[in-house]
């Protein structure tokens, strides 16, 4: 057995509990072409049929050049010798040499690999490197198990493997690991590079260890840059976002925390593995191999916690000073992970950069429509009476506590979610005059709910949306369901042929929406849908039609299909836990004494009822609050209101 050393490069052994599979030694280049000059020299009758020692040695650049064709970094060879070569010479040289520039080998050792690299938070830049081989020791060049008889290396995998320490390669080996690899420091018949090798260059080197297509990191530090721009130029946002993690930071660190959970690693877990990155402990491997077609994006609030974290690092760990920004944390989460979400879908760097850019545009250009004014001479509304109210749970969700606080006067069909940035937003229908359809509202810190908002879909105002149920989406948009009914812009009674749909909209900022899908079509006068996305990633949604609770389940939350279980009246909730079951709150169940609860722990399969919550009113929605806490918001009436 042979060790093998790298001189100036450090291999970092990790903590136990991190789940390794390559050694990485806290540094990589970052330019995409790595030229190499080889000095071996002449040689004669190598075993391989190579002409010299140089081309015994370029095989090894075609070795890793082959297994980095998936991204820009390559070697280039250059021959002949331009100057001896020297340590920091600005050359990278492969060369036998008597010393390691004047320290001597040590009797066993067969190369050494020095790098210099520029000192830089996480992983430091390579800007040279020099592979010496020792010249005292014999050589051939040839393939498979070490020849019999006294030992001669092969200078072919002495050469790879010193081109993986240039690279930034450790020893798996030596850092604790037990795995087929070229780059263990005790040689055996590996040849040639194994998946091992290939894994942690392409980590380096930004490629994809499978086949999820991830940027390169100066293209994501200039999508960053563009964002800056738009914020400053099309949204007029002053520089006033304090932070501490500058654009650099912002434009590595995220993407290479979102690369961490796409390939598999939990939102915790990746925000450990890039900490670790910026302390100098070296690029972690990712958690597991992920398919093409199986990789999931983060809800966008856990890429807000991650950004987060890291501006707290910044500042307690790493002691930055204040930054300022255009674009606030949440703009960065949302946008960032945009961009890179077209990326892995195939998008090329310019695309990519433009679509979004173009949705941040879109979102900021004027609405075609203003929401409407209220009118205190228009027609009153029967729904004037109707208010919002909440009633509170610790850590039951079917038993409740009423307050008797008026939470927002004139509203309907409340329906709440709290976003990414911790805000509670409430969507509802308004009943003040002439302003019927669906209004936001958001929770201030007196505990009630202030008019934010209203809600336009293709950039219209539409009276007749009614109905809301709201939902976070898995990848962090806003899906709107609702009811487009016959209330307002009529000059008589509805057409009584007229049909009632039910809808979905996506929004990225929850108030502008898109048209999605047109869910249902019903002859018959139909209300009140609500929607859960499961945690087998499929969609259930419940309706009233014909005064009976229906079921409906889809693979996408767009098409669905009727199932054959339905609820005898009332109006629904669903809500999912996360431990995966779904409970069906049902408001206006004749002879109940308050809304009933149903239990399903097979994703809308059957159903156990509960008992009663103890909430009286309709239109319940549920949230579950930062602290483990549920709160119901439902609807009431005034003295003497319908």
């Amino acid at each position: 057995m042979t060790n093998y050393a790298g001189v100036a490069v450090m291999v970092c052994v990790l903590a136990p509990t991190t789940v390794v599979g390559f050694s990485l030694v806290g540094q990589r280049w970052t330019t995409d072409v790595v030229p190499v000059e080889l000095q071996l020299g002449d040689a004669a009758g190598l075993v391989d049929g190579s002409a010299d020692w140089d081309m015994c040695a370029r095989q090894s650049l075609a070795a890793w050049n082959a297994a980095l064709q998936t991204t820009a970094m390559r070697f280039t060879a250059v021959r002949g010798m331009s100057r001896p070569p020297a340590a920091f010479d600005g050359i990278n040289s492969i060369v036998f040499a008597a010393d390691v520039f004047g320290t001597p080998f040590g009797p066993s050792l067969v190369s050494a690999t020095q790098t210099f690299a520029m000192v830089r938070d996480g992983v430091d830049e390579t800007i040279e490197a020099d592979v010496l081989v020792n010249q005292a020791q014999p050589f051939n060049c040839y393939r498979g198990a070490m020849q019999p008889g006294p030992v001669v290396y092969d200078l072919q995998r002495t050469v790879t493997h010193a081109l993986g320490h240039v690279i930034g390669l450790g020893h798996p080996d030596a850092a604790g690991q037990t795995v087929a690899a070229l780059m263990n420091a005790e040689l055996d018949a590996v040849d040639v590079l194994q998946a091992n090798d290939i894994e942690g260059a392409l980590t380096l080197a930004g490629g994809a260890l499978v086949v999820i297509p991830f940027p390169l990191r100066n293209e994501a530090f200039t999508f960053y840059e563009s964002l800056e721009t738009e914020y400053r130029d099309t949204l007029q946002r002053s520089q006033t976002n304090e932070g501490y993690v500058d654009a650099e930071g912002s434009a590595v660190w995220f993407p290479e925390w979102l690369r961490y959970v796409l390939n598999g690693c939990e939102a915790t877990e990746a925000t450990t593995r890039v900490l670790m990155q910026i302390r100098g402990q070296g690029i972690q491997p990712v958690c597991r191999d992920v398919a093409l077609d199986s990789y999931a994006f983060p809800p966008r609030n856990l890429s807000l916690d991650f950004l987060e974290a890291l501006d707290a690092f910044y500042r307690d760990e790493l002691q930055r000073r204040v930054e300022l920004s255009h674009v606030n944390l949440e703009g960065k989460a949302v946008w960032l992970q945009e961009y890179l979400r077209y990326r892995v879908d195939g998008v090329s760097d310019a695309d990519a950069r433009s679509q979004v850019l173009t949705q941040i545009q879109e979102a900021a250009a004027p609405d075609v429509e203003a929401c409407p004014e209220m009118d205190p001479a228009g027609e009153m509304h029967p729904i004037y009476d109707h208010r919002v109210q909440r009633a509170t749970s610790e850590n039951n969700p079917t038993v409740f506590q009423v307050d008797e606080t008026i939470l927002l006067p004139h509203a309907s069909v409340p329906d709440a979610v709290i976003r990414p940035d911790g805000s509670t937003w409430l969507y509802y229908v308004n009943g003040q005059p002439n302003q019927h359809g669906t209004f936001i509202a958001e929770l201030g810190t007196d505990g009630l709910f202030q008019e934010k908002d209203c809600v336009r879909v293709d950039g219209l105002w539409n009276g007749n949306m009614v109905d809301p149920d709201i939902r976070l989406t898995s990848d962090g948009r806003y899906r709107l369901f609702y009811y487009e009914g016959h209330f307002v812009n009529q000059s008589g009674p509805p057409d009584p042929d007229a049909k009632h749909p039910f809808y979905s909209a996506i929004s990225t900022d929850g108030i502008h929406f898109e048209r999605e899908a047109l869910l249902f079509e019903f002859d018959d006068i139909a209300t009140d849908p609500t929607a859960v996305e499961l945690a087998n990633g499929s969609w259930l949604l419940a309706g009233v039609q014909a005064s009976v609770v229906f079921l409906a389940t889809s693979t996408d939350g767009i098409s669905y299909t009727m199932t054959s279980h339905t609820f005898d009246q009332g109006i629904p909730e669903l809500a999912v836990f996360p431990n995966g079951d779904v409970r069906l709150y049902q408001s206006g169940v004749p002879g109940a004494r308050g809304m009933v609860a149903w239990l399903s722990q097979d994703n809308g399969e059957t159903w156990t009822q509960e008992g009663n919550t103890g909430v009286p009113g309709a239109d319940p929605s549920l949230v579950h609050e930062a602290d483990g806490s549920y709160t119901m918001y439902f609807k009431t009436f005034e003295p003497g209101g319908e």
